[in-house]
């Protein structure tokens, strides 16, 4: 298991470690999505094929990449269950949301393939470059947060990304700082 600093159950702060770097985590994994769909720019399958009309850049599936972020990282990281009924129900869920998007005909199968190859590798590497540290893992989402509005354009959504993972760097460093909280 991997080291999470020193909060002990029973701390006085309000967010622990591993749930700062699990949420850092998701943030920067859903900015990431976002960065690469607009990067890539692959076009989704025809229309006549759509069971509910989407537009957008169709590679990676967003919705299956999220999905393998969150997902993921609550089998990683989490702490209720084991991990092997935690990993299982996270492929079980991933596998769904995977389905469901080739069912409605809005991706390719290669789109959502290579959106659990990017998920999973985004964590990996998340997990190494930050040691598990929140603070470093917030600063990378923040990160693609700002990539995020760079590379859209200035897109609702890229701002949206941008924002979530800016601010959920400002309510970490808020919530960390006790000196902030005593009276």
């Amino acid at each position: 298991m991997p080291a999470y600093g020193s909060v002990r159950r029973g701390s006085d702060r309000l967010v622990s470690d591993r749930t700062g770097f699990i949420v850092a985590a998701v943030l920067g994994g859903l900015a990431l999505t976002l960065v690469l769909q607009s990067a890539f720019g692959f076009s989704r399958p025809p229309s006549s094929v759509q069971a509910i009309s989407r537009e957008g850049g169709g590679f990676p599936s967003g919705h299956t990449m999220a999905a393998t972020v969150f997902w993921g990282a609550l089998a990683l990281w989490g702490e209720r269950f084991t991990v092997r009924k935690r990993a299982a129900a996270a492929t079980l869920v991933i596998g769904l949301v995977g389905f469901s998007r080739l069912a409605l005909g809005v991706h390719y199968l290669v789109d959502v393939v290579a959106s659990v190859w990017f998920g999973i590798g985004y964590l990996a590497l998340a997990a190494h470059l930050t040691g598990y540290r929140p603070t470093r893992a917030f600063a990378v989402a923040a990160s693609f947060g700002i990539l995020a509005v760079l590379i859209t354009g200035g897109t609702t959504d890229g701002w949206l990304a941008s924002i979530g993972c800016l601010g959920g760097a400002a309510g970490w460093w808020a919530v960390t700082r006790p000196s902030l909280w005593k009276g």
